[in-house]
């Protein structure tokens, strides 16, 4: 949330504790899949070895969102030409966005760069996207999720999942 800093509370929960060297330090955390759209707040403390406050809190705010996803067209049958385009991807740092299409599911399955049907391209500079390829003959009838998540160059998901649907239709015989 927004507003003034609480004061430190060395027993807090998650508390992140980072030794510092020559005046600086680096926190390497992860935001947890679960959290709530929203402004967040991060407050850094430099603490004494016995435990004081010397300095801080430093704050920075970050806000989590969803990356938007297009799906064109939204319907057809297995074999349709799809296009996926979205944004959001953080600049400089995603290597590569990955998009799966699957059944769809109240549970969103984690990203794992084996998993079946999907595809890969590099971000545009700004962090957008865009990626065609054919729906698989595999999916089921009706809605499938449509999940994009941008990755680093080592492999960790830096944003994501973004979400949209394709509905897949019987296809119909020409006459």
């Amino acid at each position: 949330g927004t507003g003034s800093a609480p004061a430190f509370d060395p027993s807090e929960t998650g508390l992140l504790v980072v030794p510092a060297a020559g005046g600086a330090a680096t926190a390497t955390f992860r935001v947890p899949t679960d959290t709530a759209l929203g402004v967040y707040t991060f407050d850094a403390f430099c603490v004494s070895e016995g435990g004081g406050v010397v300095d801080g809190p430093q704050s920075a705010q970050f806000e989590v969102a969803l990356l938007p996803v297009m799906v064109s067209p939204r319907e057809g049958p297995t074999g349709t030409q799809l296009t996926v385009s979205g944004g959001g991807c953080p600049t400089g740092v995603t290597d590569q966005v990955f998009v799966r299409i699957e059944g769809a599911s109240d549970e969103t399955t984690p990203f794992e760069p084996s998993s079946p049907n999907q595809f890969s391209t590099a971000p545009n500079a700004d962090g957008t996207f865009s990626l065609s390829f054919a729906a698989p003959a595999d999916l089921e009838l009706g809605e499938n999720s449509v999940l994009s998540f941008c990755v680093s160059e080592g492999g960790s998901v830096l944003a994501g999942p973004g979400f949209g649907v394709f509905i897949v239709r019987e296809a119909t015989a020409d006459p």
